[in-house]
């Protein structure tokens, strides 16, 4: 009997060693302490508490470059091919979507694991009379800032000069200073440093790393919130509140009527609408090949994760309470963020990303319309 029982064991043993595999989870920037690093790093401990019962490990692979496309370049031309590989693609990379060569890499082509639904917070120093001054905002220092940019030149513009590109350009020149200079993802801290010393008038940042860096300045009342983005709404369309905000804070839609008495509109507004939906609805991603082996394993590995009460809080805490998706709602809301997307508004994106955000390679999509 005891001979019988050992022989299982170890039979057990070994087909558990044969299966269990270590799996890279790829990120499209540097080792550190920005918004992404952070969120991997998080994401990637729960997860592979969960992995364990399931022989498998998730180590990480750093690629940083080219505002993170040279990661999601890599992907698609080789890391798919390869299904112990998943990869982190973020805010910046849903812009990038929409507007430039990555290589080849679509959402629509690989299975999604896991996407956290969450936001941007843009702060503003509680002295600056945007109103009337010009302001100071970064160009550089991280990625997804395009949305940023186009939202805060809304809002200080309003709709009688936001009516064309041309106009909206020609008052961005006027009113919005973008200062370059904080280098990519690893100027995330002299740009911080910049906005808590007032040398920016505005940034922007994750809602997590929002109250890791500017904490104290919106204690003291130095700083505040200016908006958040909003939460995507998948199902209902459009935006909603985002709770972790500091109370009183509205989202972009909101604080724009209620600076200019009407809902913000137009073409530039329009086009905003999908970029904002790309960046944010798919801020925080993670991806795989579609015929994985280990896929039924990091779902299962997923569903224990969000049935575990107590990891889903240690998530909650450090990253924000935020919709976490996967499978099918994951797929559901892709739908959505894609209905997005049209000839015009792309058209407008690449004027925008042209003229303002400097992306001179920036062409109209037309394959995201198939």
């Amino acid at each position: 009997m005891y001979k019988f029982i050992l022989s299982f064991v170890v039979a057990v043993m070994f087909t558990v060693s044969a299966t269990a595999e270590t799996l890279v989870l790829q990120y499209p920037g540097n080792p550190g302490k920005g918004g992404t690093a952070f969120w991997g790093d998080t994401v990637m401990a729960e997860l592979n508490a969960k992995l364990e019962k399931y022989g498998h490990t998730i180590v990480p692979k750093y690629l940083a470059g080219q505002r993170g496309k040279k990661s999601l370049k890599e992907y698609a031309k080789n890391g798919v091919n390869d299904p112990r590989v998943l990869v982190i693609a973020h805010g910046g990379n849903g812009e990038a979507y929409l507007l430039e060569d990555i290589g080849g890499f679509d959402y629509r082509k690989y299975a999604p694991v896991l996407v956290m639904n969450t936001d941007i917070w843009v702060s503003i120093n509680s002295s600056a009379d945007f109103k009337n001054q010009m302001m100071t905002f970064p160009k550089t220092g991280g990625t997804g800032f395009a949305a940023d940019m186009v939202a805060v030149g809304l809002i200080m513009c309003g709709p009688d000069q936001t009516t064309t590109v041309d106009d909206f350009i020609a008052c961005t020149d006027e009113r919005l200073r973008f200062i370059k200079g904080f280098g990519g993802s690893g100027g995330h801290g002299d740009r911080r440093i910049a906005f808590n010393n007032g040398q920016l008038d505005s940034t922007r940042d994750t809602p997590q790393t929002s109250m890791r860096f500017y904490q104290d300045g919106y204690d003291s009342g130095k700083l505040r919130v200016w908006f958040a983005h909003g939460i995507v709404d998948s199902k209902n369309g459009g935006v909603g509140p985002d709770i972790n905000a500091p109370a009183g804070v509205q989202s972009f839609p909101e604080v724009y009527e209620s600076v200019w008495g009407v809902a913000p509109s137009g073409i530039v507004y329009d086009a905003y609408v999908a970029f904002q939906g790309y960046r944010d609805g798919f801020q925080k991603t993670i991806w795989t090949a579609p015929n994985s082996p280990y896929l039924a394993d990091l779902n299962s590995a997923i569903a224990d994760l969000f049935a575990d009460k107590e990891a889903m809080a240690r998530l909650d805490k450090k990253l924000g309470k935020f919709e976490w998706l996967a499978g099918d709602d994951v797929n559901a809301h892709s739908d959505y963020l894609l209905s997005l997307v049209t000839e015009d508004r792309l058209n407008t994106l690449v004027e925008l990303a042209q003229r303002l955000f400097g992306y001179s390679d920036a062409y109209v999509k037309t394959e995201l319309l198939k």
